[in-house]
Parts: structure tokens; sequence; C-alpha cells
């Protein structure tokens, strides 16, 4: 039987045959295959059947269309309808039309489709019964994964196409190219695991039906299969099959007849164009005879009507590129190479000969090879750089690790078809978004171009970097795969797993060893800028009328609207068998295009071009000329006018502003980009071995101070974007939900790595240095600001549920507010506040999180700076809910109690960021104002009882708390101790932070509490400074925060220890600020950025002036 959850599904292919007229086929059979936008288009109209059964059929099919894909809210349904032309009661009479109706309507307008003719003829063509021998111990070739028995089945569409084939080539008399049987062959097993593919869904659910009724013979799981192969091989059953899921059958037939079509079409293309190619790729030498043809599969996606890029292989070993497609922008590409070669001495960059022949061409073949030494290698990354430069004038796209080839020294590109490649702006749901200076400055950056590191991630830790630089053979791939369990059993299952990625041949090696992309920054920067310079300086000779830049303006280059590997999964989904009974349930699968953009209405006014496309069994495709502003669809329908600006002026305006100012920018994305690599990534908060003292430093001079933190500041103002009354920037971010994960992006709305964070320490410098153009530059800042909390407080739909934590999360947004508000004097702002923590009330009691940085103890300690703050008797109300879900979700430990959900796989968290020193601190905080005594102690108890855990997590060996989070890549020590940090998030600093503010506010167990904090100072201290650079969350000036807070708690003591130290970074800061970043690069936020030393710099000088953001102090008055 179906899967359970299919709606309303028939009776399947193996029940009572019912034999028709025509090949086996029941009359009309082919009807229920017609697509919707192919029945819309006949004459007529259907009415509602008089049948009640038919019709309650029908009325559940559209419910569940209706309901697919989130297309039931909001309108989206209606207006997906509306553009269709239909309502819902047109789409019913359409879902409810009778066969034999639609048939009639169908063959007064177009006859029956072709695809119908042909599953007629390969019926036809078939024996009555099958040899009763020749599948039993059928082969199963290698890769197809126990495909080999449904092989077998669809043979007779594979015998077909052949047949076909072999006429066709020599009726046109193209035999003398090569072996025609040997060239069928191969078109062959191409063919067959292509239609098997197509298959096997529907082929192991008529398995599945077999085996439980008990109509498959023989002793084990494998004659069982070999069985139900044989049953299905005779005519009678196969056309069962077909007439039951009859858009299975056009399927099969379509790509019979693209093979077919496709491979006679580059024959013949070959044997015109075989001179020329021997002139102009081949250097005057004959090739030989043909003797094979690469075409789909792992060569290239297939696009109008099936196409494809083919590697040809000759006798004589030579190989040769296929492209269905104009080559004009490859040759004008091959131009610009040339071009900057000439004025890049040295770099001999690489191009490939090309024969164009308008609507298609051939390409000279390249192989990877490796370099000779690790000098060859910097070459390698030099030409990357300096064709990076290239690519970033010529706006290209797309240039992800299969576009380009290691060829020894050379970098290779090998798909040019996505220069010039226009902007299309997704829409945000938050408006506010839109108008972002950073994201249009991220949008025409290097960063749009693919060669740069493009990392995809999933929540359960893999990581594979897609870029042109990346694609590291031996990752786990963070999506699923589809596979079979049970190949060639009646057992046999679809799975989806996380394969290994088997790597690609876009990274130089040296004697095997696959050279690390992130060890070659310097001679990628390096090229960059050698190219960059050199474009910018000769700019006059690519722009000047006729000149390079013009030639491009009609060549067809290609749009990329939506990922290959989207379109890809959509078409996998579509082979489901509950969707391959009737076209329509199939359209309902890819109306998840339409969902995914229903607040798009570029794209939206695309998908039935998409829709078109794929029912020809194909990737869609668009493309565009330079100089227009028009798209075009893989099957020549053309959208006028849909682009804001062609893309040829945009590179000429981009070229022209080609200078100083804009190279240190996109030499910054590239250092950001770059540090977003896993192996870069993983390493951050590693500890040192070293163990050393603190070197002498002068006494704490404030003016020094001061005149850091102004630079610091200047530089932020300087790293702004925007020209107008807004203004932001683009920073390395660190994701919440993965530790060891990195992005390039604009900053957001969290304090962590947001603008507000920036803000307040901008606001906090203009009061301490007394310079107003930092209060300005932080009003400028937070412009969007009322926008941004409408979207907070009434979401839009489909927008994510926002946490509620501190520094993820919104209560950290209206802790911020209490900073600038005041600071800014703005009560605007301060009118916000209110909003924003009444919204806060849907989150809590559903918070899994529940730590400082993202859960409810971080919104607690929010919340009562914002009530002392502003005495907003909510902001107390909701923090003691904070503290009610704190306390109901912790849980025994065998010594006091811990939050397993922080623990992540292993044992609960200690630490102030994510563990429980943090949770108890925001809980003992609550304890000290909760007018309720029973409150009090419940509070006081929790908090305490989680110091005892921690307590008993000390580990002597170490001198720490042992870090129990498992990171990606995260070196192994080689000493067999435990992984363990020294900073605010994890580890000794954050964990006494917590004791000393504890201290401070006198609550009671003071003994155990200062016996922990001796510890962690003891562990600190011994310690170098700035071990991990200088920021707040990992790096020296959070740190620091253990000291002054234990300062103010009366170990007056360690002032003169915390000033040496001041004194030792700001030594270090003479060399520049070191961001608690991957390699350190520099980023604007609070917590791993420039705002966050700033911020440190003031808090440890200024202590009476400055509040502590890391303990979520309010302002100071």
């Amino acid at each position: 039987m179906p899967p359970a959850g299919s709606v309303d599904a028939q009776s399947p292919a193996s029940a009572a045959p019912t034999l028709g007229t025509t090949a086996g086929l029941p009359p009309h059979w082919w009807a229920a295959g017609l697509s919707l936008a192919e029945r819309l288009r006949l004459p007529g109209y259907p009415v509602q059947p008089a049948g009640e059964e038919r019709l309650a059929r029908a009325q559940r099919r559209l419910e569940r269309w209706r309901d697919s894909h989130g297309l039931g809210k909001d309108g989206h349904f209606a207006r997906l309808l509306a553009e269709r032309d239909l309502d819902t009661d047109r789409l019913l009479a359409l879902l409810a039309e009778d066969p034999e109706d639609l048939a009639t309507r169908a063959a007064a307008a177009t006859g029956r489709p072709a695809w119908a003719g042909i599953v007629e003829a390969v019926l036809e063509a078939m024996p009555a019964e099958p040899d009763g021998h020749r599948h039993h111990h059928a082969p199963q070739p290698e890769g197809w994964e126990g495909l080999a028995g449904f092989v077998m089945i669809i043979s007779p569409f594979v015998r077909f196409a052949v047949k076909r084939f072999d006429s066709a080539v020599r009726e046109d008399a193209l035999d003398h190219l090569g072996d025609v049987a040997g060239l069928g062959h191969q078109m062959a097993e191409v063919l067959a695991e292509r239609l098997a593919t197509l298959a096997s869904r529907t082929l192991v659910l008529e398995l599945n039906v077999h085996r439980v009724t008990g109509r498959l013979h023989g002793d084990t799981p494998e004659e069982r299969f070999w069985s139900f192969v044989q049953h299905f091989s005779s005519r009678d059953a196969l056309a069962e099959l077909m007439s039951e899921y009859v858009v299975l059958a056009r399927l099969l037939a379509q790509a019979c007849d693209q093979a077919i079509e496709t491979h006679h079409e580059l024959l013949a293309r070959l044997a015109g164009d075989r001179d020329e190619i021997m002139a102009s790729i081949f250097h005057g030498e004959d090739p030989g005879a043909l003797v094979e043809i690469q075409m789909g599969g792992g060569v290239g996606d297939a696009h109008q009507g099936g196409r494809s890029v083919a590697l040809l292989r000759f006798a004589g070993g030579a190989r040769l590129v296929y492209k269905p497609r104009p080559l004009s922008v490859h040759r004008h590409v091959n131009d610009a190479i040339g071009w900057l070669d000439e004025r890049l001495p040295g770099y001999d960059l690489r191009s490939l000969n090309v024969l164009d022949r308008r609507r298609y061409g051939w390409v000279e073949f390249v192989d990877y090879a490796s370099c000779a030494d690790d000098d060859e290698t910097r070459w390698f990354y030099r030409r990357q750089g300096a064709l990076l430069a290239l690519l970033y004038a010529l706006d290209g796209a797309d240039f992800h690790y299969e576009n380009l080839i290691a060829a020894g020294d050379q970098p290779v590109l090998v798909d040019l078809e996505a220069v010039f490649h226009p902007e299309v702006r997704r829409p945000s749901r938050l408006g506010w978004m839109n108008d972002d200076p950073a994201a249009f400055v991220l949008g025409k950056s290097v960063s749009r171009i693919g060669l740069l590191p493009a990392i995809v991630w999933n929540e359960d830790g893999d990581v594979l970097d897609m870029g042109g630089i990346g694609g590291d053979a031996g990752q786990t791939m963070p999506f699923k795969v589809p596979g079979w369990s049970g190949s060639g059993t009646d057992e046999m299952r679809l799975t989806r797993e996380n394969a290994a990625f088997p790597g690609s041949r876009n990274r130089p090696s040296v004697g095997g060893q696959v050279a690390d992309p992130t060890h070659f920054i310097d001679d990628l920067m390096t090229g960059f800028r050698a190219g960059y310079q050199a474009i910018a300086a000769h700019r006059d000779d690519l722009l000047e009328h006729g000149g390079l830049l013009g030639r491009f303006a009609d060549d067809e280059i290609r749009v990329v609207m939506r990922a290959t590997r989207l379109y890809g999964s959509v078409l996998m989904e579509s082979t489901h068998p509950d969707v391959l009974r009737d076209a329509l349930d199939r359209d309902r699968i890819f109306d998840f295009l339409w969902a995914l953009a229903a607040l798009d209405p570029v794209r939206r006014s695309l998908v039935p071009m998409e829709l078109e496309e794929l029912w020809a069994g194909d990737i869609p495709l668009f493309t565009t000329r330079p100089a227009s502003r028009d798209l075009w669809s893989g099957r020549g329908t053309r959208a006028r006018d849909l682009l804001d600006r062609d893309s040829l002026s945009r590179s000429t305006g981009k070229i022209r502003g080609m200078g100083p100012q804009d190279l240190t920018q996109q030499e910054w994305i590239i250092q950001a980009s770059m540090a977003t690599r896993p192996d870069r990534a993983a390493i951050i908060g590693a500890p040192s071995s070293a163990r050393h003292s603190t070197p002498p430093s002068p006494r704490l001079d404030p003016e020094r101070v001061v005149a850091a933190v102004r630079r610091i500041a200047d530089q932020l103002a300087e790293q702004a974007l925007g020209d107008g009354e807004r203004v932001s920037w683009l920073g390395v971010d660190q994701a919440q939900a993965s530790q060891s994960r990195w992005e390039v992006n604009p900053l957001g709305t969290d304090l962590y790595n947001g603008i507000p964070g920036v803000a307040v320490f901008l606001v906090q410098a203009a009061a301490v240095t007394g310079d107003d153009r930092y209060a300005d530059l932080a009003r400028r800042a937070m412009t969007p600001l009322p926008q941004i909390v409408d979207s907070l407080v009434d979401p839009a739909p489909g927008s994510l549920t926002p946490t509620c934590g501190a520094f993820f999360g919104h209560s950290g947004l209206a802790y911020s507010l209490t900073h600038l508000s005041g600071a800014l004097g703005d009560p605007a702002l301060r009118d916000m506040i209110e909003p924003l923590v009444n919204a806060l009330a849907a989150s809590i009691p559903a918070d899994e999180t529940l730590d400082v940085v993202g859960g409810a103890a971080g919104a607690l300690a929010a919340l009562l700076a914002v009530h002392e703050s502003t005495g907003l008797p909510v902001a107390l109300r909701l923090a003691g809910a904070c503290g009610d879900r704190l306390v109901e979700t912790a849980g025994p430990q065998e010594q006091g109690v811990a939050w397993p959900g922080t623990a992540r796989g292993g044992p609960p968290l200690s630490g102030f960021s994510h563990g429980t020193a943090g949770i108890g601190w925001a809980l003992a905080r609550l304890a000290a104002v909760a007018g309720d005594s029973a409150a009090q102690a419940r509070y006081a108890a929790t908090a305490h009882a989680a110091f005892a855990y921690e307590r008993g997590q000390y580990d002597s060996r170490i001198g720490n708390w042992p870090d129990h989070r498992s990171l990606p890549g995260r070196p192994t020590r080689d000493d067999g101790l435990p992984d363990h940090m020294q900073a605010w998030c994890h580890g000794a600093p954050g964990i006494g932070l917590a004791r000393a503010d504890v201290l401070r506010r006198g609550a009671a167990g003071a003994e155990a509490l200062n016996g922990d904090l001796d510890l962690a100072l003891a562990s600190f201290l011994a310690g170098p400074v700035a071990d991990n650079g200088h920021s707040l969350c990992h790096g020296e000036l959070g740190n620091l925060e253990l000291l002054t807070t234990a300062i103010d708690a009366g170990r007056t003591h360690l002032t003169e220890a915390r000033d040496r130290r001041l004194g030792v970074v700001l030594d270090q800061l003479d060399a520049g600020p070191r961001c608690g970043t991957p390699g350190g690069v520099p980023t604007p936020s609070l917590m791993c950025g420039l705002a966050g030393i700033g911020h440190g710099l003031l808090r440890h000088t200024f202590p009476d002036r400055v509040p502590s953001l890391l303990l979520l102090q309010p302002p100071i008055d």
C-alpha cells in the first residue's frame, strides 16, 4: 500500500489487471499526465461531476494543496490561484475532472501528447512475456546502488531510445565519427541510470506492496526481489504500471526523447565543426575517431530540454568539452584575462581555447595536475587572487569549487557564464534590512563571486566550504542525500544520509598533499592587490568606447535566481509515487517554489517559467545580456525590464569607483571570508600551554587609554557604511547556534554581534572623550530602530521566533536602549523599551536555551537592569518568570544542580556565557531583589546549588574548570588532560566573575564563593596576557572584568595586577587590536570586536563612570 499519510491513494499498479486497446493501455490513459498549465491552455472548462465520491476526493486534494508549504497562511493560496486566473472552485473542477473528459478536451486542441506515443511504442515493441532466466543473475554496475534490477524493468525504454538513436545517426550519415554501437551503449548506460532513478521510488513502493500481500516468490530476500523484477518485466505488468503512474510514464518517455535528441544533436554539430575544432583547439592535429561521450550526471546539469555539458574522448587520447550554449562570453573573458596578464608581468594567466558557434561551442579540455613544490602553490594562489580581482571588476558570480580546475600552478576558470551577474535582491521579511547600506556593499563585493569560502552547515556541526577556494575532501556534507537500504532485496527502502564529500579538482597539491588555502592567504592577497591595482590604473582602456568591456554588451550570461541544489531537491521530491498518478499532485510539489517567493515579486513572477522547465526535467535556467534589463527563461520566454539596472552599467560604475578605499574594504572582506573556513574557526579560544609571568609595565595612564579609545572609535567611524542618515557595518559574526561557525554579515540587532553593542560603546566613548561625533554616529546607526522594534514586537508572518537572551535576543536590545536613550537624550528610544519587554512574555516559558547569552538567564539579568533604570514593573515581573523557568528546568547532579539543556551531548557546561556560573549568577541577582521571601529562598538555593555543581567540576590537574563542549576541528591535547579556556565565556575568569559579583552584592555562602574565587584568580593570574587577543568574550579585556569586579568586592590588592595587565594590552594595541575572531580579523562588534575592546578599556580605567556590559549593569547616573 502507499505510504502512511498519503491522500486518497489509489490502488497500486499491481492490483487487478485492466488491459486496454493500445499496447495494453486503457483508453485515455495519458490524460492524467497533463500538467496544470497544459490543462489551463485547453479549450473549454470542466464542470464539477455529479459523483459525490470523486468530488469528495477532489475536495481533499484541494485542501492538501492549500495547506502545503504554508500556502494557507496570509492569503498566499488565493494569490497563487489568482496569478493563474484560478479560484478554488475552478481548481476543484480541474481536480475532479474525469480523465475521459480531459482527454476529449485535449484531443480537440493539441491531440495526444508526443510522450504518450513513445510509451505506447515502447510497450508495443516488447514481447508478451520476458525471458524467464536472463534477469535473475543480472549484474549491479558499480555506483548504481542496487538499482540494477530496476534497470531491467525500464530496459524496454532504453532499447527503444538506442534503436532510435542508431537509426538517426545512420540516416544522417554521422556514423563516420566513431563507433555508433559503442556510443549508443554509453548513452544507454547513462539513460538507464536516469530512468531507474526516476522510477525507483515507485518501484520500491510496488515492491513493498507485493511483499506484504504475499505475491513475491523465493526463499531469500534476494530471490523475492528478482521475482518482482521478473513480474514487472512483462508487457502487461509494465503497461499496468504506466497506466497507474501516468506521470512516471511521461517522465520516462520524455527522458528517452531528450537523450536521443541531445546525443544526435551533439554528433551532428561535431560533424559540421570537426575541421575548425582541429585547427583552433587541437592545433591542427587529428584526434582520431570519437570513442566516448560523457554527458549529464557529474559532467553538468540539464537545461533546455535535457541539454548538458559533455566531455568527448577521441581515439588518440585527446579530449574536448562541448557546451550547448553560446560561448561569446567565454571568448570575451579570455580577452579580459589576456588584457590583465599583459599588465601583470610574471603571472602568465591561463585561459582555455574556445570555438564559439553562436548557439553552442567547443572548449579546450584542461585536466587536474599537481604542483611541483610549494613555490608553485604560492603562485597558484597569487594567480587566483588576480583572477578574483578581475571577476570582481566583471561582477562575476557562481564560481564555486566545480567551476575551477587546478592545473599545476594555474587556477583555470572553466565555467564563465555568470559574469556581469545582475543584482536581484531578495526582499527581507524585515523591511528595515532592505535598505541596509552594509548589505548593499556586501552584495556587490568580492564575496558574491563564489571563489571565497561559502560555508554551508547544519545543526549537527557538519560543514562544507563550497567556494572555489574550498571543496575539502572528506568533510561530511551538511545536507542529506538519498540512498537505498536493502538494495536488491524485498526489504529495499529509501534512506537519507550525510555522505562524505569526495573532493573536487579545484585545489592545488604537492606530492599528493592538498594545499590548505588558509596557509596561502598572503599570496592570495598579493595577487588580488596586484590585479586590482592594474585594473584601476588602466580602467580607461577597459571603459573607452569600443573597449574591452563593451564587447560583453550582447553576450548571453546566466542569472542564478535560486540554488541548483534547491531545484534538484524539488525534482527529487517530485518523483514520490503519491504525485506520479496525476500531474496536478506534482504541480502541488512544485508550488514550494512559489511559497519561497511569496514575498518576493520578482522571483514569484518567474515561477511559471520555472515550472515549465521542471516539467521538462530540467534545472531552470535564466539568462540576460549585460546591456539589457530583460530576463529570458531556458525555454526562451522573455520577461521585460525585470532588472532594476543593466549589469554592464553597474560594472562600469564599479570599475570607475575602484580605488584605495574600496581596495581596503575588499581586502578586509577577503580576510574575513577566509576566517570563516572551518579549519580557521575551530581554533578560536584554544588555550595556550605557555605559563609565564606578566611583563612589567608602567603605571596606567588614563590619557593613554582615552587616546586608544579614540583610535578605536575613529576606526569604527571610518568603517561605517552609508553616506546618508543611516550607517551600518560589516562584521565577522559568531553564530549563536554553533560556537565554531563564523559568517561575514551586515551587523544585526543583537547585543553580541550587532549594532546595539557598537552604539552603546560609541555613546560611552562620547561621554568620556567629550567628542560628540561618536554619539552622532551611534544615533545614525540606530536610525532603523523603530522598524526593528516593530518587527520584534509584531513579527512578520513566517519570521523566526526571537530568543529571549541578553546577548542573542531582544532583552538585550531593551537593555541597550536603557543606555542609549539617556546618553542620546532621546525619549523616543526610551518609549521603545516597554513594548520590547512586553514582547518577551511569550518566549520565556518556552525557552530551552536557558543560558546568559541566548536564554532566560540573560533575559533575567537584562530585565533587572531595565527595571533598575526605568522602574517598569513588568520588567521585574518577567525577571521573576525567567527565574521560575530556570528553577523548574534545573536538573539534579551528583553534586548540586545544572541545566541539561546546556550539555549538547556531554556533561552540563560550566562557565558564564552558556553554563551554570552565568545561570547561578542571574538567579542570585534575582534573589537579592525578589519581594517574596519564599521566592528569594528558592532562587538563592538554586543559585548556590549551581555553584556547587561547578565546584565539583574543578580539575586541579589543569588548575581550571574543564570545557565540556565538543567543537568540530578543535585541536586534541597531547597530554590527555581535558580542554579548558581562560575566558569570560568559558573557564576561570567567567566563573570567578560570577562569584565576585555575587559577593559584591553581599550574598550568603561567602566562604564557599570566596574559595571558588581564589581558585579562579589563581588560574587566571598565572597565565599570559592577551593570549587569545583583546576581546570581551574570550580575550584579555573580558578576563579583566574578573579583577575589576573583585576589586569592587573588596579585593583592592588586585588593582596593581589589573593595571599592569591593562598596560600590557595598551602596549599591544600600538600594533593594532586583536579581535576575538579567527586570525584576529577586525570586526566592529561588542563581544568579539573593536567596540568591546574600546568598552573594556573604558570600563577598567573608569569603573565609576562606565558600567559593565558583561555583567549587564544599568547606566550609571
